[in-house]
């Protein structure tokens, strides 16, 4: 039923670019849609009956067989009040109305405006916000060091007193940290305390 709805939109606004084909001339077309009206809903028969109208515009050679489907007793007694209408309105339209006013009342519906759904805008929106989130750097990284381990924060005083008595090994340390007044290379010796003079 929907191909019935899109078709009989379709043949009603377009229908003519296709009637020069004998296989989909004017009678056929509107024979076809009309084979279908018996099985359509009642909301389907109220777009059969606009397109019956907009066929007439298109091609007044068919007028008189459009005429007598929408004059007949199925549509103008119908137990739908809207499809009463349809016919009836539709009837009178084309019985009154000059070539002229029919074209200007039943012209080619105006093209859809394209719209962005809200839905993708938002979508696109949230998908900028996350690119841009991965772009900015990370802020809270220290600065970088030389050594692969960072030991302990180097005090210029007090430095090898921190250490057990009997401590070898190795400390690494950030370049130039100042200790004892000089400098440590990254892989420092660290001993003991050497002993004192007595006095």
């Amino acid at each position: 039923e929907n191909m019935v709805k899109v078709g009989a939109y379709i043949l009603g606004e377009f229908g003519n670019l296709i009637a020069g084909d004998e296989r989909s001339g004017p009678i056929v077309q509107f024979k076809l849609l009309h084979s279908m009206f018996h099985l359509c809903s009642n909301t389907t028969k109220y777009i059969l009956l606009s397109t019956y109208i907009k066929l007439i515009n298109l091609f007044p050679e068919i007028k008189l067989d459009i005429e007598e489907v929408l004059k007949h007793d199925n549509q103008l007694r119908n137990s739908d009040a809207e499809i009463q209408q349809r016919a009836m309105e539709y009837t009178k339209l084309s019985e009154i109305a000059t070539s002229d006013l029919l074209a200007t009342v039943l012209e080619e519906m105006p093209q859809f405006t394209e719209r962005e759904s809200s839905l993708l805008a938002k979508l696109k929106k949230k998908s900028n916000t996350l690119v841009k989130e991965k772009e900015i750097p990370d802020t809270d990284n220290s600065s970088t060091q030389n050594t692969s381990t960072v030991v302990a924060e180097i005090e210029p005083a007090g430095f090898l007193d921190s250490f057990p008595t009997g401590f070898t090994g190795t400390v690494e340390t950030p370049d130039d940290s100042p200790v004892l007044g000089g400098t440590l290379n990254n892989h420092s010796e660290v001993g003991p305390s050497p002993p004192q003079p007595s006095a």
